[in-house]
């Protein structure tokens, strides 16, 4: 099975959350089923971190936005637990302030964004 051409969102392709059932498996019947293959995702993660961290031309910003119990911090250890954690670094970002509210909901992100 293919993931990345099952869940991958073209260029400039619009997406409707309304249209996406939550209770998707991508085709996996159990936990037991979906291990192998998440074993083999972590690990190309983990040799495309290594990759980018040897080129040292590119980053990579990975936003989560979800209300709280939203899975993040579920998702960031499962998905990311394969990474060196000294090539990450996490922003967690508590109640907007006023002057939050008052700007785009990706303002404080821009802020928080490390340099190049």
């Amino acid at each position: 099975m293919n993931l990345t051409k099952r869940l991958r969102v073209a260029p400039g392709t619009r997406v409707r959350l309304d249209e996406v059932d939550p209770a998707d498996t991508a085709g996996l019947s159990s936990k037991e089923d979906a291990l192998p293959l998440f074993m083999e995702q972590q690990r190309r993660i983990g040799e495309l971190e290594y990759r980018l961290y040897a080129e040292n031309k590119r980053s990579l910003l990975i936003i989560l936005q979800a209300m709280d119990a939203g899975g993040k911090d579920g998702t960031i250890r499962h998905v990311m637990g394969g990474l060196n954690p000294q090539s990450c670094r996490v922003t967690a970002f508590k109640a907007p302030t006023a002057e939050e509210l008052r700007r785009d909901f990706l303002w404080r992100i821009h802020a928080a964004v490390p340099g190049r």
